[in-house]
């Protein structure tokens, strides 16, 4: 079995897939042949997974994506060349949901604030008087393997839990209630985007922001492009927006935004690390060769 990895972030699985076979880290300068007798190929959010690029693995049985997105992969190509796609979302979940609880915690309690206070003597309280995350109403964009996580999480808190999700994938629990993307736009106080699969366009733009509570806390810990940023930067500036707390953004990693985001004390920007914990790491390692050896017969 000859794997080409190109999951760049997610090296610390190299040495698991060894037990199926060679590997060789993707780079432009590969080995054509090399390419050409590639059964499995790994990615992660890059490269972009399309015809130009499946036509250097003529050979390709499996691809397989690390992590829950597949926004940066053609899936009717993967169709048609017969082409297995295998995913591992429930790998990071725990790991995403508890760095949404860190991000929704942070903005509601001044973090970037107090911590800059903290660092100077004599200390001062003045500005950083937060608030609780009990009784808050949360409305969750996407109730998915994260989306439910993060729900379940904020239900235990003591949180209203508002759920969205276009194709209503799994049953709430109790003490969340699904509802449209209108009534959360319009009755929460913090609003968490867990979606992965929006194709054409934005879900949050402009003309949604003239729809929510005025100090709503925005989060998104899924995909930059799902959000216009554009439109965070006016909230914010208006003050529609209370905070705004991001694992991902348009244009990452080196995105045009980050300058303005940064003048911001009630933004918080984390460099799409939400699902990078050891725990997540063990457990991708696991999942990813197991469901290779299960989908190809191994």
């Amino acid at each position: 079995m000859k794997i080409v990895f190109a999951a760049k972030g997610h090296e610390y699985l190299i040495e698991g897939l060894k037990e199926l076979g060679e590997v060789v880290v993707f780079n432009e300068g590969n080995n054509n042949r090399w390419l050409v007798q590639a059964d499995i190929l790994i990615v992660a959010s890059l490269p972009i997974v399309d015809t130009d690029l499946l036509e250097k693995f003529p050979s390709l049985k499996a691809l397989v994506r690390i992590g829950s997105g597949f926004d940066n992969i053609d899936i009717k190509v993967l169709e048609k060349r017969g082409i297995q796609f295998i995913r591992v979302p429930e790998g990071n979940r725990d790991s995403v949901a508890e760095h949404t609880l860190l991000l929704i915690i942070g903005l509601l309690r001044r973090v970037n604030k107090a911590i800059a206070k903290g660092f100077k003597a004599p200390w001062d309280r003045e500005g950083v008087v937060g608030n609780e995350l009990k009784g808050k109403v949360v409305g969750i964009i996407g109730y998915g393997n994260v989306g439910w996580e993060v729900a379940s999480r904020l239900v235990s808190l003591g949180c209203i839990v508002m759920v969205w999700d276009p194709h209503r994938r799994l049953n709430p629990i109790p003490g969340v209630k699904y509802t449209s993307f209108e009534d959360i736009l319009s009755s929460c106080d913090i609003i968490s985007f867990h979606i992965q699969d929006i194709k054409n366009g934005y879900l949050f733009d402009i003309e949604h922001l003239e729809k929510v509570k005025k100090g709503v806390l925005i989060v998104n810990t899924s995909r930059g492009n799902i959000v216009n940023t554009e439109a965070l930067i006016h909230g914010l500036k208006s003050g529609i927006i209370g905070g705004l707390a991001i694992d991902v953004v348009e244009g990452e990693p080196d995105s045009r935004f980050l300058r303005e985001l940064k003048t911001f004390n009630n933004v918080i920007v984390t460099p799409h690390i939400a699902g990078h914990s050891q725990e997540a790491y063990n457990k991708m390692k696991e999942l990813v060769v197991r469901k290779i050896k299960y989908s190809l017969s191994i």
